[in-house]
């Protein structure tokens, strides 16, 4: 049985002349008639990308994700702050996960999570440079 700790629902199965409009920007989801029910057993989702079309996909979705977190007003980013990210994405996708049982290809997938991180959370920072300083100096 799979642990529901990461439990990641999604809305995958609806007949397809059901479907009204997809919504969101990140993380799109469909929006149909009918009744939303759950199966018992969990789908897996194989996709294959190389490299370099995850690098294409995560350059463009940190964009979304760095402007949902200015918008969330998060915390000016710091060293600390960088480093603790990247330690809970090493420990969730390597230890939690076991991506190391998966052999070189599970090995380069959650290194490559963790980058991914980082590049959201730079260009956060890369955001939070460009914004005004909330303290101002006034000079007599």
């Amino acid at each position: 049985m799979v642990d529901n700790i990461f439990a990641d629902y999604q809305k995958r199965l609806y007949r397809k002349s059901k479907l009204k409009k997809w919504v969101g920007d990140l993380h799109e989801e469909p929006i149909y008639e009918g009744e939303l029910k759950h199966i018992k057993n969990p789908m897996v989702h194989l996709k294959k990308m190389t490299l370099s079309q995850m690098m294409d996909k995560t350059n463009r979705w940190s964009d979304f994700e760095a402007r949902l977190m200015i918008e969330a007003h998060h915390p000016p980013m710091n060293i600390v702050r960088f480093l603790s990210a990247m330690t809970r994405e090493f420990w969730k996708r390597m230890i939690v996960e076991m991506a190391f049982l998966d052999g070189s290809k599970g090995i380069i997938y959650a290194m490559y999570q963790v980058y991914s991180k980082f590049v959201s959370y730079a260009k956060l920072w890369e955001l939070q440079q460009k914004q005004p300083s909330k303290t101002s100096v006034i000079i007599i």
